[in-house]
C-alpha cells in the first residue's frame, strides 16, 4: 500500500511539473512570447500559434515520457530503493534540462519571425506613461500575514494540550516502505524542527507577498486601461492565493505531525493525506494558471476592445528572454516573460542580496533540523 501511494505522489509531482511548462506559451501576456514582445494585434499570427503548438506538443510528448520512466521505476523496484529514488530525481532534472533545449530554439525564431515582419519599427513601439496609485495598494492588506503566527501559535497551544498523551519515543523518520526506523525521546528533537519549517514556510510566503506588493506593474501599451485593472485584480488574486497556501500547508503540516505523534507508526494514512492534498494544490495552481495568466492577462477584459497595436519594446533587457538586466529600472522584482510569476532584475545589487540572505537561510535551516534529529 504504501509502495503504491509512494508511486503515486512521484506520478502527480511529475504531472504538477509537466503540465504549467507545456502550457506556458497559452497563459502569458499576448504581447510577449517565448520571451519575445510583439504587437497585441499580431498575438495570434498563424506562425506564433504553430510555435506555441508546437513546444505544448513536444513539452507533453517528453512528459509522457518521464510518466512512463517513473512507472517502470517502481515497476522494476517496487519498494522504491535510495538508488530509484535518485534515478527518478535525475528524470526530473533531465526533463527541466529538456524543456530549457527546446526553449531556446522558439526564442531564437520568435526573435526571426518579429525581424521578417518587422514588428520592431519604430511604429510599432510606444511607451504608456499614467498617474496611477502605488502598487502596494493592489494585494490585499498586510495585516492577514498576522494570520502565520496566529496559526503556528495555536498549533503550538494544542501540541502542548495533547503532550501527555504522546509516547515517550517518537518516530520521526520512516523509510521509503513507510516503516519507521528512528525514533528519538519526547522533548525539543520532537517539535522544534516542525516549529522551525513553519517558521519558515510563514516568512517565505510573506516575503513572496511583499514581493507582489512592490514589483513593477506592467501595462500594455495597446490596452492601457484594461491592462491596468488585469494588473490589479492579478496583484490581488495572487497575494490572496500565497496567504491561503502558506496557511493550508503550515496546518497541514500540523496536522500531519499530531498524526504521528500520537502513536500510530502506520505511516499510510499519512501519505494518502499527503497525496490528497497535492492533488488539491495541483487543482488549484491550474485553475489558477488557466483562468488568471501572467499578469491577469486571461482574466476577462471590462470592454474588450484593443486601442491600438502599439507596444512598448524593451527586449534588450532580456536576456534568452528570460533574465532581466536593466540598471537604470529601480525595481527590483518584474513579471516574468516566459512563465507565471515575477522574476529579479538581475542588474540591480537589492537581488544579489536578497538571493544570498535566503540562500543562507536554507543552509541556516537544514543546519538547525539536522542538528536536532541527530
Amino acid at each position: 500500500m504504501q509502495n503504491i501511494l509512494f508511486t503515486a505522489f512521484l506520478v502527480l509531482t511529475d504531472a504538477l511539473l509537466i503540465v504549467p511548462l507545456a502550457f506556458t506559451p497559452y497563459v502569458t501576456r499576448k504581447t510577449e512570447l517565448f520571451g519575445v514582445s510583439v504587437p497585441m494585434l499580431e498575438s495570434n499570427h498563424p506562425r506564433l500559434r504553430s510555435l506555441r503548438a508546437s513546444y505544448r506538443n513536444q513539452m507533453l510528448l517528453f512528459g509522457l515520457a518521464l510518466l512512463l520512466s517513473t512507472i517502470i521505476l517502481a515497476l522494476i523496484s517496487p519498494a522504491w530503493s535510495n538508488i530509484s529514488l535518485f534515478v527518478w530525481l535525475g528524470t526530473i532534472a533531465v526533463y527541466l534540462v529538456i524543456s530549457f533545449a527546446l526553449y531556446l530554439p522558439k526564442h531564437r525564431a520568435m526573435k526571426q519571425i518579429k525581424q521578417s515582419e518587422l514588428w520592431q519599427d519604430d511604429h510599432h513601439t510606444a511607451v504608456v506613461t499614467a498617474s496611477i496609485e502605488a502598487p502596494s495598494k493592489d494585494t490585499a492588506s498586510p495585516a492577514w500575514l498576522l494570520l502565520f503566527p496566529l496559526v503556528i501559535g495555536l498549533g503550538a497551544i494544542l501540541l502542548v494540550a495533547i503532550w501527555p498523551q504522546i509516547p515517550d519515543q517518537v518516530p520521526v523518520h520512516f523509510d521509503l516502505s513507510g516503516q519507521p526506523d528512528q525514533y528519538v525521546p519526547k522533548g525539543p528533537k520532537v517539535y522544534l524542527p516542525m516549529l522551525i519549517i513553519e517558521v519558515f514556510i510563514a516568512l517565505v510566503f510573506s516575503g513572496v507577498f511583499f514581493m507582489i506588493r512592490i514589483a513593477k506593474r506592467q501595462i500594455d501599451s495597446a490596452q492601457p486601461i484594461e491592462s491596468l485593472h488585469r494588473s490589479q485584480r492579478y496583484r490581488h488574486l495572487s497575494s490572496i492565493l500565497m496567504i491561503l497556501l502558506g496557511l493550508v500547508t503550515i496546518v497541514f503540516m500540523q496536522l500531519l505531525q499530531l498524526y504521528t505523534f500520537l502513536g500510530d507508526s502506520d505511516i499510510s494514512m499519512v501519505m494518502l493525506a499527503t497525496l490528497v492534498f497535492m492533488v488539491i494544490v495541483f487543482i488549484v495552481i491550474i485553475v489558477a494558471m488557466f483562468y488568471i495568466g501572467q499578469g491577469g492577462s486571461r482574466l476577462p477584459l471590462r470592454s474588450g476592445r484593443i486601442e491600438s497595436e502599439i507596444n512598448y519594446d524593451d527586449d534588450r533587457f532580456w536576456k534568452l528572454g528570460l533574465f532581466y538586466f536593466n540598471k537604470d529600472d529601480p525595481a527590483v522584482f518584474v513579471e516574468k516573460r516566459f512563465g507565471i510569476g515575477w522574476t529579479n532584475n538581475y542588474a540591480r545589487p537589492a537581488t544579489w542580496t536578497i538571493i544570498a540572505v535566503f540562500s543562507i537561510a536554507i543552509l541556516v535551516l537544514l543546519v538547525a533540523i539536522f542538528a536536532l534529529v541527530g
